[in-house]
């Protein structure tokens, strides 16, 4: 029997020219032809309606195409301009009815290249209107921008060229189409003084305001964003081009992988006597199979026709060819190389092989492979070439190194593709390499993983190339896990690095309230739940709880049942095998990594390990995803019986907590149960725990304001600053700061206002309870702890804020201290440092009643304060404060008034002060706090006050006047006012003072005895006397005789300066005892050792010496 000679397959099955050339706009569109039989896929079918669309809107009628290379941009272009020019061929089209109509339209055709855009654009439109059906007139406009080229002058070219064609009556206007119009866009670039891209800005601009009759339509044709050219220009440049291509509404052009299918199919052309005969059924059911899950959504009742027409391509191939393709970059254009090329693993050169009826061949994936890695991919070097070139190696490394049946060598291929795909469709699985190489390859697949070439991945559900090297990392991995000890799952669900949780704040409470509440999130074991809910018991925060067993668990549940803290959502779920496996792997691959020196110099060895730790760390979020995925944000999982993996309990109740949204609300449903006292204040500014560096200061300019300007309207912000909104919204809003009825404003608590919406009486009364309940001070940062806990919840923020509302509303009924001591004036830097450091500060009851109530009152009556503790002891501290410096100091008082005195500086409270040190220092009982007003005793208290203040005031005047009369005895004048007047007459008569008298003098210029008694007397002391010290007064009367001396001599009628001095007659014995004399009052005047007393000292003591011996004789 003659042997059959088969015919090769290229015979029956063959790519119909069209798809074999790329399409030149200006040519194909004179052709007339290129565009039959062009088909509109779904990508362009939606970009023609958008298109089409503008004819009811001229403003976008201005419009830019973008798509990859290849994706058939300008045989769009093409089928478009025949559409809106050729009536005839809009009626062929066939286009769904859906469609807009197409208008009628002269197309202008552009086809880019690096030269200057405008002078193409007019070429091309002059081009146009002499070969326009209807021979219209050129236009005058055209001949102006032929002659002056401006983007002006081009744009009114058209507009007029437009309105000419529609007047010859063959078309409603003009289609600019400019095709590869980025070329145009880079020399714009390069030589942006010739300024083509406004070209471009005036044509959108045409086409905006083109009539209906002379239509303008621009549409650009581009693989990337205008701006996208102007990369290299500088900022303000790349504004401008950015602003240009906002004019222009853009189109995509991007096809899918469905279209990529299709597009195959009709490119692949078959004759009438290929025949299958089954084996395309065949193959195709394991495709189909709805199990495998391979075909995307919607596609199974098509595929069966996309792959009958894509044949020979295996249906598996089909599906993996687009993504191959899509992953390289590559577009339409190299898919049909693909189909002609004559290269290995092209499709061309497989057609060259026989066609046997009886067993058709089929594309398979693994030739798909070689054509990626021969031709498509060979010099690839995007961002995945390295996987890909890596994968390549391996094949080839191990296809060298053993040999292998031809199928295990077919189907390690298809691993190799599968794992560089990574689609999510076609994992390296089992059964989509026996779908992709026929049931055989199990065997082949076997034959592998003996081999140690390919490797499970139980994060991806696929197989993957094992890399090799010196190091055994499965061996080390065990010994590992072997040597693991601890717990080893907890360990790996609270490492940050590998699996950090979520941080989770309450968003409806936040909204309500206005203060963000973070929920902490926990792993924990059964036995902590019961410490850890006890431990903090205000603090919002998600337990997820591990049970190791079912009797862990019922523990477990049990205290959770048990547990009716509002604070706490827990949730319990079993350790599963699968995530404890993942744990001990995780663990097990950071133990090889440090402790295996060997992996550091095994390049292939610590890919494997990383793969294995990727694969690892995949499982255990998956399976922690699992038990607890709303708390993650994901949706509830559920078992195949429908019972969630996790039970969550919130105060001892189950939950249903079935998606994110519902454990959200949950977490607001627990901050509203912890903090129902929470204020109401929504001012992100300041409402949060911490503050930015402007809500701070913002802050401090709200606070010093409440202290200054608490009597102002808005507190006296102009504007609208930080400040002002924070006092709006706090102070303003929620009525603390108010206009009262005779139109001033002032200060008032929650309780008396009518409707508390901002919810501040509990957190007020709380405030009032801590400081008015307490017998001590009450540090800030123990009432700023209170406040912070529930149930008020009170942000860090709007602390200080209220505790100054607070002082402003009971200024008279409370005192603040710094560092223990009382605040007698409080001013802008103590504010300031409390609000940095409240815990140098706190706070105390001033409030008084009875006895002391009455002497409150009493003082206030005559001081003019309200009658309240803290405004008349300020008072009484601001009277001692005044006084000069030589009563506070001088000891020259009576006892009680320095016993007063002392108290009034050493005392630390308002209330010490005034009911304790005072009296004590009067020598009378001090006043308790329960005591009853006794009018007798109090009058005897005023008066015993009355008369030690009386000798406070009275202290510095006697001094003055005692200094006063020592300087007139001196000068042998009598004591008193009338004499000092006298005095200070005579002292201004001087005609000739001496230098000694010249500064006296000059202090007795004016004509104010009294007012120049003080500049005298600071002059003889060297020291104002408001400043004098009971030394300087003591001290007084020696510093005074130099300036007595020279008055009594000037007085005298001569200068003390030149009297002559009679000196008695001595003999020369005489003399030597005169020099005995002499040297005796030197050695004690001036002794070798000691102080010297002053000159003016020794000369005082001898002349009075000298006065008392001249009267004995």
């Amino acid at each position: 029997m003659p042997a059959i000679t088969l015919k090769p397959l290229a015979n029956f099955v063959s790519v119909r020219p069209r798809f074999g050339r790329s399409v030149h706009l200006e040519r194909d569109l004179a052709a007339r032809s290129a565009t039959n039989g062009y088909f509109l896929t779904t990508s362009a079918l939606e970009a023609l309606q958008g298109v089409l669309r503008a004819q009811h809107t001229p403003s976008d009628r201005a419009l830019t195409l973008i798509g990859p290379y290849g994706a058939g941009k300008s045989a769009f272009a093409t089928f478009l301009a025949r559409l809106v020019s050729e009536p005839a061929f809009r009626e062929t089209a066939k286009l769904p009815d859906n469609i807009p109509e197409a208008p009628d339209l002269l197309p202008v055709p552009v086809v880019g290249s690096r030269a200057a855009l405008g002078p193409v654009l007019l070429t091309a439109l002059r081009h146009a209107l002499e070969t326009a059906p209807g021979a219209p007139a050129i236009p005058a406009a055209l001949l102006t921008a032929e002659s002056k080229p401006t983007p002006r002058n081009l744009a009114n070219a058209y507009l007029a060229a437009a309105q000419a064609i529609a007047g010859a009556g063959q078309h409603m206007g003009l289609l600019l189409l400019v095709d590869e119009a980025g070329k145009f866009l880079e020399y714009a670039a390069n030589h942006p003084q010739a300024g083509d891209i406004f070209v471009l800005q005036e044509l959108a601009e045409a086409a905006a305001r083109a009539p209906q009759q002379g239509q303008l339509w621009v549409l650009t044709i581009l693989h990337q964003n205008a701006e996208a050219y102007a990369h290299r220009l500088g900022r303000a440049q790349q504004g401008e081009w950015a602003k240009v291509a906002q004019r222009f509404r853009q189109l995509p052009l991007f096809p899918s992988d469905v279209e990529r299918m299709d597009l195959i199919g009709r490119a692949l052309e078959q004759k009438p006597e290929l025949h299958l005969n089954g084996a395309f059924t065949a193959q195709l059911a394991p495709v189909l199979n709805p199990q495998s899950y391979l075909l995307p959504s919607g596609l199974a009742d098509r595929f069966p026709d996309l792959a009958r027409a894509a044949y020979p391509l295996h249906p598996v191939t089909l599906l993996a060819l687009p993504a191959m393709f899509r992953r390289a970059g590559q577009s339409h254009r190299s898919v049909f190389n693909f189909l002609e090329g004559q290269e290995n693993g092209a499709l061309g050169s497989f057609l060259q092989q026989p066609y046997d009826p009886a067993n058709p061949a089929f594309f398979r994936l693994d030739s798909l492979f070689d054509y990626g890695r021969d031709v498509l991919l060979s010099h690839y070097t995007g961002p995945t070439a390295r996987p890909w070139h890596e994968a390549v190696e391996l094949v080839e490394r191990d296809v060298a190194k053993q040999p292998l049946d031809a199928l295990a060598v077919r189907a390690l291929k298809c691993v190799a593709l599968l794992s560089w795909l990574r689609e999510l469709r076609l994992p390296a699985s089992p059964a989509v390499l026996a779908a992709a190489l026929g049931p055989d390859t199990p065997k082949a697949i076997k034959e592998l993983e003996e081999r140690g070439l390919i490797i499970w991945s139980r994060a991806r559900s696929s197989f993957r190339l094992w890399e090799g090297g010196d190091v055994d990392v499965t061996a080390e991995l065990s010994n590992a896990r072997a040597s693991l000890a601890g717990d080893v799952l907890l360990s790996a669900a609270t490492d940050s690095s590998l699996f950090p949780l979520p941080r989770l704040v309450a968003r409806r409470h936040a909204f309500r309230t206005g203060t963000l509440r973070p929920v902490v999130v926990e792993v924990i074991r059964p036995e902590a739940l019961q410490v850890r809910a006890v431990q903090r018991p205000t603090e919002l925060a998600v337990l997820l709880c591990l049970a190791t067993d079912s009797a862990t668990e019922f523990q477990a549940l049990a205290t959770a049942q048990s547990l009716a803290h509002p604070n706490l959502l827990i949730a319990i779920a079993p350790e599963t095998e699968a995530l404890r496996d993942a744990a001990h792997d995780l663990a097990a691959a950071r133990v090889v990594l440090d402790n295996v020196p060997a992996i550091q110099g095994d390049r292939a060895a610590r890919r494997e390990l990383a793969l294995r730790r990727y694969e690892a760390e995949t499982n255990f979020r998956k399976e922690w995803g699992r038990l607890f995925g709303p708390a993650l944000g994901a949706e509830g999982v559920t078992t195949p019986d429908h019972i969630p993996a996790a039970t969550w309990y919130s105060q001892g109740q189950p939950l249903a907590l079935t998606d994110a949204r519902s454990f959200s609300r949950q977490l607001s449903v627990l901050a509203d149960a912890t903090f129902p006292s929470t204020p109401v204040l929504r001012n992100e500014l300041l409402n949060r725990r911490q503050l930015s560096s402007a809500g701070a200061a913002a802050r401090g300019a709200l606070v010093k304001a409440m202290l200054d300007k608490g009597e102002q309207e808005r507190l006296s912000f102009t504007g609208f600053p930080p400040e002002y909104a924070m006092y709006a919204s706090v102070l303003h809003a929620t009525g603390l700061h108010y206009q009262t009825e005779d139109g001033t404003w002032g200060w008032r608590g929650p309780a008396e206002i009518a409707t508390d919406r901002a919810n501040l009486r509990p957190v007020w009364k709380a405030i009032e309870k801590m400081v008015f309940g307490a017998v001590r001070l009450v540090p800030l940062a123990e009432l700023y702890e209170k406040l912070r806990a529930a149930p008020y919840g009170v942000s860090d923020g709007l602390l200080p804020v209220l505790v100054a509302a607070f002082r402003r509303v009971h200024a008279g009924d409370t005192s603040l201290y710094r560092e223990g001591n009382f605040l007698a004036e409080e001013k802008e830097a103590d504010w300031e440092l409390l609000l940095r450091r409240p815990d140098m500060f706190a706070l105390a009851d001033s409030r008084v009643s009875g006895a002391r109530l009455a002497v409150v009152e009493r003082i206030a009556q005559a001081t003019g304060v309200k009658a309240q503790l803290v405004p008349v002891v300020r008072r009484l501290l601001k009277m001692q404060d005044s006084l000069p410096d030589f009563t506070k100091q001088t000891r020259r008082l009576p006892a009680t008034a320095l016993a007063l005195r002392d108290a009034f500086q050493e005392s630390r409270s308002p209330e010490h002060l005034l009911f304790f040190a005072a009296p004590g220092a009067l020598g009378l009982p001090s006043w308790s706090a329960d005591a009853a007003a006794d009018s007798e005793q109090i009058e005897v208290f005023f008066k015993s006050l009355n008369a030690t203040l009386s000798a406070w005031a009275e202290a510095f005047p006697a001094a003055r006047a005692d200094a006063r009369d020592m300087l007139l005895k001196a000068c042998g004048l009598s004591t008193g006012l009338e004499s000092w007047a006298e005095a200070h007459q005579r002292i201004q008569a001087l005609p000739n003072p001496s230098p000694t008298l010249v500064p006296l003098v000059g202090r007795c210029s004016s004509p104010d005895a009294e007012a120049d008694l003080d500049r005298v007397l600071a002059l003889v002391a060297s020291r104002p006397p408001l400043l004098w010290r009971d030394v300087d007064l003591a001290a007084f009367p020696s510093h005074v005789m130099p300036f007595a001396a020279a008055l009594q001599a000037a007085w005298g009628g001569f200068d003390s300066a030149v009297v002559p001095v009679t000196r008695p007659v001595v003999t020369a014995t005489e003399r030597k005892q005169v020099k005995q004399l002499v040297a005796q009052l030197d050695s004690f005047a001036r002794p070798a050792t000691g102080v010297h007393p002053p000159a003016h000292l020794l000369r005082a003591a001898v002349l009075q010496w000298l006065d008392e011996l001249e009267k004995e004789q």
